[in-house]
């Protein structure tokens, strides 16, 4: 789509502001730009000097906002309800989704497909998705032979991501998702697929486990195509916890995770932290024959903040009501790749963006489908 317009200054929300990621969101709002800020959560405020604050329960059925038409609603939140979303687009405003999970942000779609505007959802804003979804973009358009698009994050564990993000992983190790595999969709379970990715320059590649990340469904309608695959993983470092969560996998332990998920992000917030404190994307493309089209890495520091950077930057990127060319965007379509690592590198300098070509043998091809 042909760049769009933004008004001069808008009101944000941010559901879940309180947070990790909230604070970080809210510190990327420059005054300027923003003529006001209002935080929505369950509980208070930790600092005095906060903006605005309204403390809600946004997971309850009948939870609205006095919204008004050009606003920013920010959701961190994957307790907020599908009607929040029709509400928001009803009034005319833009509800801009960080979610990872495909169920959650199907059901946000539904509900901004029958809203029928004025205003409209913007999903996919973050790193995973967001970033993922620009760096699998720019692949597939300066490679216009790929037909199999593999994206892989490398989270470090250097700190606790909170309770919410903890949960979320644990949930989703027992949850099947879809994911679209020579143009036709297949139910997998997570860590069924495994492959290897060069991570780090010079070492080994390291193991990845399939992942229900929700730039997978998102990719795959973007680029139809009767033998399109689009496939997403995770790793963590350091790697022997990557071998330890496929192991748990491989011995039908995700489903007790994820059932016990609330308790069991607790349990794991009280060990101690462990390795380093980086964030590391590889996006990769195959042709027909299997060989490698292209490839972008990205690296940097803190998933938080870097999160935090993207998602401001695609709120106030968010085109005019009148320039939408329907009820539902993705960061990707507001906000480019350099935009994107410029407002990353903005927080941290250390973050890059590395890009490689080349007929190459397909050393990515998923190498290992576990069974039980």
């Amino acid at each position: 789509m042909s760049r769009p317009t933004t008004t001069d200054k808008t009101r944000v929300w941010i559901l879940g502001g309180t947070g990790a990621v909230g604070r970080q969101v809210l510190r990327r709002l420059p005054q300027q730009r923003v003529v006001e800020v209002i935080t929505v959560s369950r509980g208070a405020p930790a600092k005095a000097a906060w903006p605005r604050h309204v403390q809600m329960d946004l997971s309850q059925p009948d939870v609205t906002l006095p919204l008004h038409r050009g606003d920013r609603v920010i959701n961190l939140t994957q307790r907020t309800p599908p009607s929040l979303v029709y509400e928001t687009i009803r009034r005319g405003a833009v509800f801009v989704d960080s979610s990872a999970s495909p169920t959650y942000v199907q059901a946000l779609r539904r509900a901004a497909v029958e809203a029928a505007g004025p205003g409209y959802l913007l999903d996919c804003a973050g790193v995973a998705p967001g970033l993922t979804n620009m760096m699998a973009c720019r692949v597939v358009e300066r490679h216009p032979k790929t037909r199999r698009t593999e994206i892989a994050v490398e989270l470090g564990l250097s700190k606790h991501a909170g309770l919410a993000a903890t949960e979320w992983f644990l949930r989703n190790l027992g949850t099947s998702y879809d994911a679209t595999i020579n143009g036709a969709a297949r139910n997998l379970r997570p860590g069924e697929l495994q492959s290897r990715f060069p991570f780090h320059d010079g070492a080994p590649a390291r193991l990845a486990l399939g992942f229900p990340f929700v730039e997978q469904s998102v990719l795959a309608q973007k680029f139809p195509g009767p033998s399109t695959t689009v496939l997403s993983y995770l790793a963590l470092d350091p790697p022997w916890a990557t071998a330890a969560v496929a192991r748990l996998l491989r011995w039908g332990a995700g489903g007790v995770l994820s059932r016990n998920a609330d308790r069991a992000a607790r349990w794991l917030l009280r060990l101690p932290a462990f390795g380093p404190a980086s964030t590391r994307v590889v996006v990769r493309g195959f042709d027909r024959e299997e060989r490698k089209t292209g490839e972008l890495r990205f690296v940097t520091g803190d998933q938080t903040s870097a999160t935090a950077a993207v998602i401001a930057a695609t709120a106030l990127a968010a085109p005019v009501l009148a320039a939408t060319s329907g009820p539902v965007l993705t960061a990707a379509d507001v906000l480019t790749l350099d935009e994107a690592v410029a407002a990353i590198r903005a927080v941290q300098p250390e973050a890059r963006l590395e890009g490689g070509t080349g007929a190459e043998p397909a050393l990515g091809k998923p190498e290992k489908e576990v069974a039980g």
